[in-house]
């Protein structure tokens, strides 16, 4: 369980990993600048990227764990 920072409460979150080999990406999701999904607007980062950015680092370390230590 954790605060979700969007809807103001606490809530469990249930997160799976899933591995995929991209050979094309269509344009709009291209690896620079943004693009929407579901409403929600996304970017590319690594891992790196993440833990740098004071926000991601704050919000969604847990997330950004899981992926760094089971990929």
């Amino acid at each position: 369980m954790k605060n979700s920072t969007e809807h103001e409460e606490t809530r469990h979150y249930v997160y799976r990993l899933y591995e995929a080999i991209l050979f094309n990406l269509p344009e709009q999701r291209a690896p620079e600048g943004t693009f929407t999904v579901g409403g929600h607007q996304c970017k590319w980062a690594t891992i790196a990227d993440m833990l740098a950015d004071p926000a991601s680092k704050t919000i969604n370390h847990d997330v950004i764990a899981l992926v760094r230590y089971n990929i």
